[in-house]
Order: C-alpha cells, then sequence, then structure tokens
C-alpha cells in the first residue's frame, strides 16, 4: 500500500503537472459545454458559496423549463 510507505495516497501523490493537466482538461470542459462552469476559488467562501448557488440556481431553473417545454 502506498499510504502505509509514504504517509500519502494515491491523489497526494501525484505530483503538480498531473494537477495542472486535470485544470486544463476541466477548463477545456466549461469553454465546451454548459454543465461545467469555472468560479473563482481566490474569492472569500462566502462569495464562492453565493457564485456555486447563483450558477447552480440558474442551471436548475433552465432545466425546469426545458422540462416543461417537453412536457407540453
Amino acid at each position: 500500500m502506498l499510504r502505509a510507505k509514504s504517509g500519502k495516497d494515491r491523489m497526494e501523490s501525484n505530483g503538480q503537472g498531473f494537477y495542472e493537466k486535470v485544470r486544463e482538461c476541466y477548463l477545456t470542459l466549461a469553454k465546451e459545454e454548459k454543465r461545467f462552469v469555472v468560479i473563482d476559488a481566490q474569492q472569500s467562501i462566502d462569495e464562492i458559496q453565493d457564485a456555486v448557488w447563483q450558477k447552480v440556481g440558474k442551471m436548475v431553473s433552465q432545466n425546469a423549463k426545458k422540462e416543461e417545454e417537453r412536457r407540453l
């Protein structure tokens, strides 16, 4: 087990390059697909929470409208 030897689990053992690649892939997805959004995590926790709720609320509202239109 990796954790027993180094004190780190599999995710903690990945280097910075791995996380940079993952970030790049998510940013690309956010540009191409509406279901992915980017939120600036450099803000305060309250600002991040507000941004998340705004994005989620907008997506839920849009999906509800689409579902309603399908029913008609």
